[in-house]
């Protein structure tokens, strides 16, 4: 079953961008056929990973839907991710992927959904009969985020900082809730270029700035895709005005830039609602192949996620 799968995952990936291919139709995939004697096996890679709530998250929904599995995580980097996936038995089922992974994962794809192709990351993968299908989850977890936060309120426009593989799927998201015009805020205008170029096919009107130019700018949301910890110059906090703010960013809470737009009267959502969010859809793709199918007692699975990482819903 290595070998087989280590051949599964060579497939090269789909170089049309715009569509699914005809045999990867979300509602009909067939996932490797259940074998009720055998434990299914799931996890999260990464590095560094021992940080990682994912497990707490996927655990405590496998545990609400009644599934005999187990959910880990390992550390797994760009370098390693080939060796994990050939040694890969018929028990797994399917992945969660963080850095530095949602870019590198995508040449041992058979196949990947329209979202995920968009944003270029992949943060899902599922074990299938025709190899490894990759999905991305994130959009639609920082849009339930951000709907929450927003309560209605469309966010026409946003600032955003940061403008990795997250700041692309905090993008889409954005485009989704109503936003049509973004300045992001970054310290290498350069290392833009992929989330301009999806600006443009969006048709989202987007302004580059370096965190040395920023000027004064009053938006309906701000949104920062930097990880925890990196320094944000008080100029470039300062600039900002702004009703509502998420960062994808959650330990430590408040972070620097939400603790900034708080102390300026914004209302601030943690990414970790986003991490609870995309989780959930993660479960329905590991359950049924459809990111779009609820599950089974899905408000329960849910409510039992967010308690897991300490969050009460209501």
């Amino acid at each position: 079953s290595t070998l087989r799968l280590a051949r599964q995952c060579s497939v090269a990936p789909q170089t049309n961008t715009q569509q699914l291919s005809n045999n990867f139709v979300p509602g009909a995939v067939h996932l490797t056929k259940t074998r009720p004697t055998v434990t299914k096996r799931y996890a999260v890679l990464g590095s560094p990973i021992a940080h990682s709530k994912s497990p707490s998250l996927h655990r405590a929904a496998l545990r609400v839907r009644g599934v005999d599995a187990t959910y880990e995580s390992v550390e797994v980097t760009e370098d390693t991710l080939p060796q994990f996936l050939a040694g890969c038995t018929d028990e797994w089922r399917g992945l969660s992927l963080t850095m530095p992974l949602k870019e590198a994962i995508q040449p041992f794809l058979a196949d990947q959904d329209d979202v995920s192709r968009l944003v270029g990351a992949v943060n899902t993968v599922a074990f299938a009969d025709n190899g490894l299908l990759g999905y991305n989850t994130d959009v639609w977890g920082a849009q339930q985020a951000m709907a929450e936060l927003l309560a209605g309120v469309i966010p026409h426009t946003a600032v955003m900082l940061g403008a990795g593989a997250t700041a692309r799927s905090c993008l889409l998201a954005l485009y989704n809730l109503g936003t049509r015009q973004v300045t992001v805020l970054v310290r290498n205008p350069h290392r833009a270029e992929s989330l301009v170029q999806l600006a443009e096919r969006l048709g989202v009107s987007l302004e580059v700035r370096s965190f040395d130019s920023a000027i004064a700018i009053v938006v309906d949301i701000a949104v920062s895709t930097l990880p925890s910890g990196v320094d944000v110059p008080h100029t470039v906090l300062d600039s900002l005005s702004t009703r509502y703010g998420f960062d994808v960013a959650y330990s430590p809470w408040p972070t620097l830039v939400a603790r900034s737009l708080q102390g300026n009267g914004a209302a601030t959502a943690s990414g970790l609602t986003m991490l609870v969010w995309q989780a959930v859809r993660q479960q329905r793709i590991f359950a049924s192949g459809n990111p779009d199918q609820e599950l089974d007692n899905e408000p329960a699975v849910i409510a039992a996620m967010f308690a897991a990482v300490g969050i009460d819903r209501p």
